[in-house]
């Protein structure tokens, strides 16, 4: 992930040695970008949690255990939303056809299990007023 200021050289966010996945999102003071975490012989969809002030590695890793697909194959995440304290997390094989949203604290670090599953989130996941 990298921020391109108009007067100053690149910023750079670090993953690490994980895979990217398809969502990112900002509340103003952190930048939230998931990627494929390695559970045992799956992997689970996480979100790093940057503090845009200060790039760099994450502040925190929160590690979502409702959207999980085999190293062999599936599709994981498909969009990415903050809201006052709560992560949304789009799941492409997760509620049947449709997908599955699972929303997450974002104050917390580690692993976690989904606070709700709310349908939909094949297609992107977004806030709005």
């Amino acid at each position: 992930v990298t921020e391109r200021p108009s007067t100053k050289q690149p910023v750079s966010y670090a993953y690490g040695n994980n895979y990217s996945a398809d969502g990112v999102a900002t509340d103003g003071t952190h930048l939230y970008a998931q990627f494929f975490w390695p559970a045992g012989s799956l992997f689970d969809l996480a979100t790093a949690v940057y503090d845009i002030g200060h790039p760099g590695l994450p502040i925190r890793t929160i590690v979502g255990t409702g959207c999980t697909v085999s190293f062999s194959g599936g599709a994981l995440g498909y969009g990415l939303a903050i809201s006052k304290k709560y992560l949304f997390e789009g799941c492409v094989d997760a509620g049947g056809s449709a997908g599955g949203v699972f929303v997450y604290d974002s104050t917390k670090n580690g692993p976690q299990a989904p606070i709700v599953e709310l349908p939909g989130g094949d297609a992107g996941v977004a806030i709005g007023p």
